[in-house]
């Protein structure tokens, strides 16, 4: 493909001063907004699914913030040392 996803590696090494940093991760949040139908005006929310086989993994100590009218995890979730809030 013509765009190549890239990640900086977790930890980061200077070995001139003998430090390994971790890199400072972000984390996600994903919210659904219902749209009505009838008039195409926003409101409420819609649901908010990550389906079967779906991996979610954010850095450790981050958080996934999932939003929605409902909630409904079929895959994995990771958020190692951080929060999952449904």
């Amino acid at each position: 493909s013509v765009l190549e996803l890239w990640t900086p590696p977790l930890y980061l090494e200077d070995p001139v001063d003998g430090v390994l940093t971790q890199r400072g991760g972000a984390s996600l949040t994903l919210r659904s907004v219902g749209i009505n139908s009838q008039t195409n005006v926003r409101g409420g929310s819609g649901p908010v699914v990550i389906g079967a086989n779906a991996v979610v993994t954010v850095d450790p100590g981050q958080s996934i913030d999932l939003l929605g009218g409902g909630v409904r995890v079929e895959g994995t979730l990771n958020a190692w040392g951080g929060a999952i809030n449904l």
